[in-house]
């Protein structure tokens, strides 16, 4: 979640006009860029990309979690119960 502040609480009117002409403007502190500000644009961009992202790995997820399953059906992977597993990391 993005935390909101108004435009007129940024003292430097440079950075705003730079902000609004879609530069990108980092902040420092002791020499160190601790943050940056894009504009409105590039923050919903980046925000696409990573809902994008998301649904991606999880199509993968599904994918990975379909071939185990058929791998288990086939006799290819072994598995375990949950009762041995227990047993086996002295869990029971």
């Amino acid at each position: 979640m993005a935390y909101r502040i108004s435009a007129s609480d940024i003292k430097n009117e440079e950075a705003l006009e730079r902000i609004r002409a879609k530069e990108h403007v980092l902040l420092q502190s002791r020499g160190r860029t601790i943050g940056v500000i894009i504009s409105a644009k590039e923050f919903k961009m980046l925000e696409r990309l990573e809902e994008e992202i998301e649904r991606l790995e999880d199509e993968e997820d599904c994918r990975d979690a379909e071939r185990i399953m058929q791998e288990i059906k086939s006799g290819k992977a072994d598995t375990i119960s949950l009762e041995d597993l227990l047993k086996k990391y002295g869990m029971e």
